[in-house]
Parts: C-alpha cells; structure tokens; sequence
C-alpha cells in the first residue's frame, strides 16, 4: 500500500474521492468500506508492490487498513472481533505494528483507531471539524483538497528555524501531524491523540561485547533484508553508513545492485568522496556510477515544490539524483538511504559523558582528546557531567543562539519560537543514559519530520519520482538493539559509530572503516548561498514573508551582511528561509 484515508463525520459529497485524486501520484487503485459513517480506503499504484490490506474483523463488524510492509504485517495477529471489543483492546493490538505502519482500525459505535508506529518514517496527516468531524490521510495534499487551505504563519516557525522539532504541526492551519508511536482516537464524537506504547531496548542482558557486536550485525542484515524490494538501489556517499549497506547488501546475495554516488570537482574537491566509494564498489563487486554535482548547488538546482516547505538544502541534487536512477531503461522500485545513521548511532560527547559515569573516568576523558577541540569537548562534558544540560536556563541559552536575528519580534511572540524551541530539544536525563536519550530524540525527531534529519531523501517525493526510498537504519529491532548497547560502543578510539565499524569488519574497506568522518556537507551549502546572494538580498525587498509580517527587512540585510563576511553559522537558517520564501509564492493564493 503506498496511500491511506478515512473520513468520519458529516463531510460533503464526493470529499473521499477528492482526497484520492490529490494522491494520485501515489495511488490509482483503491479499496475502501464504510461502517457507522465511518469511511476508511487504502490504495496503491501499478507498480509491483504489496496490495492494499483492508482486514475485516473475524466474526463481527469493524475493519482495518494498515500501510505496512509485509515483513511488519505478518506480526500483526488477525483482528477478530471477540477481542477488539474496546479501544484500549484495539490500541494494543495495533502495538505489534513497532515499525513503519500506519493503520485505521474502524469499530462498531462510530468508533476509529488511527495509528502511527514508533519507527514509522513517513508521516500521518489528520484535521478535525465540528461535530467529531475527522479526516486522515497519508499526505496534507489529501486534506487540504477536503478543508479550506490556509498557511499557518505560526506553524511555518519548524521550517524557518532548521534547528525546532514540531511532531504535531504543519505549515497548514488545521492539518495537524500524527507524530511516530501515537493514537488518535475517535469515541462518541470527542477526538484526543496519546502516546502508544514505546518502543523499548532489548534486553541484552549477559551479552559480553563480542556477542553484542555480533547481534548488532545480525540486526542490520535482517533491516538491510526488510528494506529490499523487487529490484534495487543503493545510495553510496562513500561515508561510513551507505558503505555499510552496500557491504550488507552484497553479502546477503540478495540480487543485483546498482549503487549511485555525487562526485565534486574543484572548487569543491573537498566534498568528493568517489576515492571511498570507488574502495567500497571495489570490494563488494556492486556496480557504481556518478553523477557530477558541482551544479547541483542549493538554491541553484530545481526540485520539486511539495504541500511543505522543503528543510533541507540539497533537496536539487537529491531531485537530480532520483531522475538519474529512475530513467534508466529499468529502473529500480526501491531505493535503500543511509539516512539515520546519524540519528541511531552517533555517540558525541554523549557517549563519553556516559562512559565517565559508568565509572571509566580514565577512558573517558582520553577519549575526550580524541574530540575536534578537546578543550571546548571537555568543558562541554564537565556541564554534561553536573546536570546543567537540561535545565530551563541552559536550554534557553541555546536556542538564543540558534534563532537568527532577522524576524519580527511579533510573529516570534506569536508563534512563541523560543518556547517551542526550548521544549523540542531532547532531554539527555541523568549521566549514564545521555547517549540513549540523545538517539531517541533524533530517531523521534526523524521520523516526526517524514526524512532523516540528517538526510532529505523526503519519502513522498521518492514516490513522485516511482521509487520507494527506504532507510535501514531507522528498523525498530536494530533500534531496539543499539539503544541497550553500552556507550563505548557509540564512540571509541576517536571514531563514531564504534559498533557499526566492529560488526562489519572484513565488509567495508580499511578506508572507510578508519574513517572519521564524511566531507563537510555544509561547504556545499555555503558554495550554493554565495553563488546565488543575489537571491537572498532580493528578499529583503519583496517576499511574502515581509507583508505577512515574519521578516524584518532591515534586520535581515544586516544579517546577510555578517553571512557574507565570513559569519556562517546560519547559513541552514539561510536556506530555510529562502525555501519558506519560494513555498509562499507558490502557493500565495493560500495565504492568510
């Protein structure tokens, strides 16, 4: 299934069949029934993927659709009515879905389930109305086809502020988003979303590291395998987390494999990684081809305009990149991302905070010399170590220096920016648990979003392109497994993701193996801001964000100017802004 609705509550004729045609790009076919006024349809398109699953209820009345893969399916027991009695009973049963499923359990009594899982990396999209009116669809396209649409100056603050997490918002006035490992229920007209069940680490208990390492390879092999489809492909930066793939990928013989990687020249050599993805093609015997991407610069390749403001700068060699896969004579249905990686693994400082106060003080700090500026890295760890992470004060500190300076004081009173802000960091808790914490809170943030935030591969647009585009990484078990993995196992010896270098030894080349890290993606971003300044100063002579009130002019010439000196450190915010800028003239006749 690649498309979900439902409709419940008095809706005007032919509203369904609006909200399947503005999926069109995602589904042709659909199957749907009705129970109680309540109308729930899964839909599909031609291409060879699973059918829609409509289930309905052993013995009584009700049904489910669920979106799931078929992996995730067959753990789902069959839904007999004897036992979905209640919403509780129903809530519990849809808890077996730990992965990427989405689901609409409809019950006798005008009763609906819908559910989001807690490694689900796409998003779910519902509105309310009077009267218990609810609509659900997989896109917000669906749903502003269904209500009046109207841009959300406050919700436009998570897409103007790269660094702000809103789970439940949207850049539309109305469509709200169902965040990962949530329920929203619909009972006698009242509708209220509640946090489902999480998911938990693995108990582990007994394993020496070595046994660890070993489950930890058996895990990525079984999400590699999930996330394979009829024919594949496979991105390949050359950093550690697509070369693990594509070292799990050819070892599992799972078929052939065409891997795809962006190639820089002068002057952005410094961005090539072929040397390390030539070295992974090499030894695994996949087939790679390059795509030069010296012009694919953001704010100067196109990519398509979505029902969001698109957050992440390289969306146009992203966008280049999935045409060059898709018009080959036969191309893929699949494409596997390294995306979340960074999201399940990355220890940082963290790792070596909990290093320290599980009582390998003398590791710890040695470790913390093997950090960019050891210095700056142990003062950091000294205000982890003493519980000033989490307090109010540190976390407003924080986000002051992470809003740019060039919106109105009005609309950042309005959309309450530092609040939100402040409140959607992670909380790291207690030494100890701080790696753990840290790695929920970006899996969370992930999957929240509908990408990897460290990534843009934006599923839907994977869709538009006629591929799936699936993230490994992101499996609820291998989540469940590093997430009771010890810290040195996050970080060790100066390299992250100690764990993933361990379990793939004899898969990777020595290169990438003793690699510290990827090319710094930001010298891409900050060549794209500076070839194209003249873009971003003509904002502050006409944008919308101006006449709706959320840019000061002024305030952000003054703020170009110190980017343009040499001050980067908001150049994402840059881009943002002007993504949010290109979003409003497309669609200025939603404007409020």
């Amino acid at each position: 299934m690649t498309a979900l609705v439902a409709l419940a509550g008095a809706w005007a004729r032919g509203t369904l069949g609006t909200m399947q045609d503005a999926l069109a790009h995602r589904a042709t076919s659909w199957e749907q029934r009705t129970l109680g006024g309540i109308t729930a349809a899964g839909g599909t398109n031609s291409s060879p993927l699973p059918p829609p699953v409509l289930l309905p209820f052993e013995g009584g009345e009700g049904f489910v659709v669920v979106d799931a893969p078929a992996w995730l399916l067959r753990q789902l027991p069959s839904p007999r009515a004897s036992t979905l009695t209640t919403i509780d009973s129903v809530v519990s049963w849809l808890g077996h879905l730990k992965g990427d499923a989405h689901a609409v359990v409809v019950l006798p009594g005008h009763r609906l389930v819908a559910y989001r899982g807690p490694a689900s990396a796409r998003p779910l999209f519902y509105s309310t109305g009077p009267e218990g009116r609810l609509a659900v669809a997989t896109r917000p396209d669906a749903l502003t086809s269904a209500v009046p649409a109207t841009v959300d100056l406050v919700g436009l603050a998570a897409y103007l502020i790269p660094q702000m997490c809103d789970p439940h918002g949207s850049p539309w006035q109305g469509v709200h988003r169902l965040p990962p490992g949530h329920t929203l229920i619909r009972d006698n007209g009242e509708i209220t979303v509640t946090p489902a069940e999480p998911l938990a680490a693995r108990d582990v208990a007994g394993a020496d590291q070595d046994q660890l390492v070993g489950l930890f390879r058996d895990a990525l092999f079984t999400a590699v395998e999930r996330c394979s489809g009829t024919s594949d492909a496979l991105l390949l930066s050359g950093g550690i987390d697509s070369s693990s793939l594509a070292g799990v990928y050819a070892a599992t013989g799972l078929g052939p494999v065409r891997a795809y990687g962006l190639t820089y020249t002068a002057p952005l050599t410094a961005c090539d990684e072929r040397a390390y993805a030539r070295d992974v093609a090499a030894l695994t015997g996949l087939t790679f081809e390059e795509l030069p991407a010296n012009d694919l610069l953001p704010l100067s390749a196109p990519y398509p305009m979505g029902h969001e403001p698109e957050a992440w700068s390289y969306a146009g060699r992203n966008w280049a990149m999935l045409n060059h896969i898709t018009q080959r004579p036969v191309p893929p249905t699949t494409v596997l991302a390294g995306e979340g990686g960074d999201e399940l693994l990355l220890g940082q400082v963290f790792a070596i905070a909990d290093r320290i106060a599980h009582g390998d003080a003398e590791g710890g700090w040695r470790e913390a010399d093997t950090l960019p500026d050891p210095a700056r890295g142990r003062a950091v760890l000294t205000h982890l170590l003493t519980g000033d992470y989490d307090t109010p004060r540190a976390r407003l500190q924080r986000a002051l220096g992470e809003v740019p300076s060039w919106f109105t004081q009005a609309w950042m009173d309005e959309a309450a920016v530092l609040p939100r802000l402040t409140s959607s960091y992670p909380q790291l808790g207690e030494p100890g648990s701080m790696t753990t914490a840290y790695s929920r809170g970006l899996f969370a943030e992930a999957g929240a979003a509908g990408r990897a935030q460290c990534g843009g591969w934006w599923e839907d647009t994977g869709r538009r392109a006629g591929v799936a585009i699936t993230y490994p990484f992101l499996d609820p078990d291998l989540a469940a497994l590093t997430w009771s993995l010890p810290p040195v196992m996050f970080r060790d010896g100066g390299l992250e993701k100690a764990v993933l270098r361990q379990a793939l030894d004899g898969y990777l080349p020595e290169s990438v193996a003793r690699r510290p890290d990827k090319a710094e993606a930001l010298t891409i971003l900050n060549a794209g801001l500076l070839t194209n300044q003249a873009q971003l100063r003509a904002l502050a002579k006409d944008s919308p964000l101006i006449d709706l009130g959320v840019l000061d002019p002024h305030r952000f010439e003054t703020g170009l100017d110190r980017y343009l000196s040499g001050d980067h450190r908001h150049a994402p915010a840059l881009w943002a802004l002007h993504a949010v800028h290109e979003w409003l003239l497309a669609h200025e006749r939603h404007l409020p």
